[in-house]
């Protein structure tokens, strides 16, 4: 090891040999990149790249905004009455998986996710009847037994 040199658990200091100071050229790039603010000085982002992470962030998000009507049911009365937050969930409750999220979130949604589309049942144009079935054997036997009571 190097005298005068720092170990890999000490930070380097100003008396270390191999120590450089950062300048404020050095350091100005770095403040922009992060964003941080400098006394006196305002942050300008350019638009372009607002919309841009915007939608990265809507990507990341698994509900859909909720819509205003139902949101509105949040601010009026107070759940002690019945009103306010627990209207809201129950309104909440009421709407479809489908309505609420962009995709199923667990694999286990797949199943029930299209649960609410109506399916098209049809029967076939000439329908199969067991008219022979339904003519001979009769699932009650209206004969009378010997061991029934005669009144």
């Amino acid at each position: 090891m190097e005298p005068g040199s720092c170990r890999w658990d000490d930070e380097p200091d100003d008396d270390d040999a191999d120590f450089v100071p950062p300048s404020e050229k050095e350091l100005e790039p770095e403040i922009e990149q992060i964003g941080l603010l400098r006394p006196g000085r305002e942050r300008v982002t350019p638009e372009e790249e607002v919309p841009k992470e915007m939608e990265v962030m809507k990507e990341m998000e698994p509900m859909k905004p909720v819509r205003i009507d139902t949101k509105k049911l949040l601010y009026t009365g107070i759940s002690k009455e019945g009103k306010g937050k627990i209207k809201y969930l129950k309104a909440r409750y009421r709407d479809d998986p489908e309505d609420k999220y962009y995709s199923p979130v667990c694999s286990s949604w797949d199943y029930g996710w299209t649960y609410g589309e109506d399916t098209d049942l049809s029967t076939p144009a000439h329908g199969r009847v067991q008219m022979i079935k339904q003519s001979f054997f009769r699932q009650n036997d209206p004969q009378l037994k010997p061991r029934d009571p005669i009144n």
